[in-house]
């Protein structure tokens, strides 16, 4: 019985050891499949996440092949615009033209479809301006109707554009773009994005007149048909010229294309420059040596032989000094360079002043005597030549102190061959001002005042000239109604005579003054 006990409580104990090993099994077995299930789910979502990637991936290389061709395409040039005559106004620019002159020559890299290329032109030719948006659509349709084009072609890749449009005076300034964007060459490729030149019509031509300093005659001097401004006369004979590059509504350091004009003879010779950006480069020279001198009264950099006006005195000497030169005039009786210079174009400190003889070709150099630095435009912060000034005994020298932008003041010798600081008197205003003396050095001129030595005589509220050898200013008069008066001042006598008036002082500006004329760049007609 003992036994058959045993035997069954080991037959329970055994059975219930399977079903406790069984139940484990079965727990271990579930945890598998659930732990196999969430390696599933995971390696799905791996799987997954690694699809975005590579989804991700595709997209960001197509972005960028997309970006690549697009830059490709703005960066590909396709046409070279320019403005007939003047090639130095190219697209993509936003350059004045004369209603007179609406002609481009385009350029192509490739053989075009014409038809393609005069239909881009049309649609693209948008004016806009001062009495239009480019959204209000009718007025623009309405201007392009009053515009006549002409197409000649040359050949399949080159295309002189012109443009008949005539503007009224409340359309002054319009614009309009000269754009092949749109066309397809002979091949079939479209050209999606093309430089620009945008167009902005100029009617206001200025002609340079001559007045007797005593007013007893107006003679007009030019009758161009462009946008060419008198900038500064050399004498009887000769005045430079500056024609814009670029339309801007404010004072800029901006490229211009220069000029001599010969009155006498009607010549006109282009100047050939790298650093155009000042308006005095032709008289105050600004750049690298060796430069020449033309004793007539005016510099061009070596290498621009091209430049050439008729010269039976051959009066050109070549200049070579080391360093970059900030500025150089000639001497009162042109016997004598005046140059500040520098080590380099950097070198904008501390300057040397130089002195380079026309006769013997001898050099003074006055290492470190024009302490500051080469005057900047205040507001811009561009480098200016440096202002020189010859009156025949003295050379007066104008740098700039840095922190304050005041003036510093300098005056050679031609005596003592000396430098000397120069003051000035206490109240006169330092900033950007110019010693401006009469012939003899009796009177000066700071700013908008006349000086007799320390004494202030009189103010006057505009830019002055003196006419030579005498003590006599000529100016403009700017009056309340908009009118200008062509006024000589004569500071001996505190007495002023007004020559001519003007109903409208739109860019007039007197150019130089000689002993027998005062020039005037004006947009008006003149008459006695």
């Amino acid at each position: 019985m003992k036994r058959r006990m045993t035997f069954m409580l080991t037959a329970v104990l055994s059975l219930s050891l399977l079903l406790v090993l069984s139940g484990c099994s079965s727990e271990a077995s579930g945890e598998d499949e659930k732990q196999n299930q969430e390696e599933v789910v995971q390696e799905k979502a791996n799987d997954e996440i690694a699809e975005d990637q590579v989804e991700q991936e595709q997209e960001e290389q197509a972005e960028t092949i997309n970006e690549e061709e697009m830059t490709e395409e703005v960066e590909k040039k396709w046409v070279t615009i320019q403005l007939d005559g003047l090639p130095q106004i190219e697209a993509p620019t936003e350059a004045p033209v004369y209603p007179g002159n609406q002609s481009y020559q385009l350029t192509f890299e490739q053989d075009m479809d014409r038809a393609s290329v005069e239909a881009a032109l049309m649609e693209n030719f948008t004016p806009s301006g001062n009495e239009i948006t480019r959204e209000e659509k009718d007025k623009i349709d309405a201007y392009k109707q009053d515009a006549t084009f002409t197409f000649h072609w040359t050949s399949d890749s080159a295309l002189l554009f012109s443009v008949d449009y005539t503007i009224s005076e409340e359309q002054y300034f319009l614009m309009y773009d000269v754009n092949v964007s749109g066309a397809k060459t002979k091949s079939g490729d479209q050209v999606l994005e093309a430089p620009t030149l945008e167009v902005v019509l100029d009617p206001y031509d200025e002609q340079l007149w001559k007045i007797a300093v005593d007013g007893s005659k107006v003679e007009q001097v030019s009758s161009w048909d462009e946008l060419y401004q008198p900038n500064q006369i050399i004498d009887d004979q000769y005045v430079t010229l500056i024609r814009p590059r670029v339309s801007i509504c404010c004072h800029d350091q901006v490229p211009n294309v220069h000029y001599v004009y010969d009155m006498i003879n009607d010549e006109m010779y282009e100047y050939p420059h790298e650093y155009n950006y000042f308006d005095d480069v032709m008289t105050n020279y600004v750049g690298f040596a060796p430069f020449y001198a033309d004793k007539r009264g005016f510099f061009y950099e070596k290498g621009n032989e091209q430049f050439v006006l008729e010269d039976p005195m051959q009066q050109q000497v070549e200049i070579n000094t080391e360093g970059y030169v900030h500025g150089a005039i000639f001497s009162k009786a042109k016997q004598h360079v005046i140059l500040v210079v520098g080590e380099t174009e950097e070198d904008v400190s501390d300057l040397d002043l130089v002195i380079y003889s026309l006769e013997d070709d001898t050099v003074v150099s006055i290492q470190e005597a024009l302490i500051g630095q080469v005057p900047l435009g205040v507001a811009h912060s561009y480098k200016y030549p440096v202002p020189i000034v010859d009156n025949g005994n003295k050379v007066y020298i104008t740098m700039m102190e840095q922190e304050s932008y005041n003036s510093l003041n300098y005056e050679y010798d031609w005596k003592s061959s000396e430098v000397l600081f120069k003051t000035l008197p206490s109240q006169v205003d330092l900033v950007d001002v110019v010693i401006n003396e009469s012939d003899d050095g009796q009177y000066q001129i700071y700013g908008e005042e006349i000086y007799e030595g320390a004494k202030k005589l009189v103010e006057k509220p505009y830019a002055k000239h003196w006419i030579k050898d005498s003590h006599k200013v000529a100016y403009l008069q700017w009056l309340d109604d908009s009118s200008v008066n062509v006024v000589v001042y004569d500071v001996d006598q505190d007495k002023e005579e007004v020559l001519i008036n003007m109903e409208y002082g739109w860019r007039t500006d007197i150019v130089g003054v000689t002993g027998d004329w005062i020039y005037v760049g004006t947009t008006q007609e003149l008459s006695k």
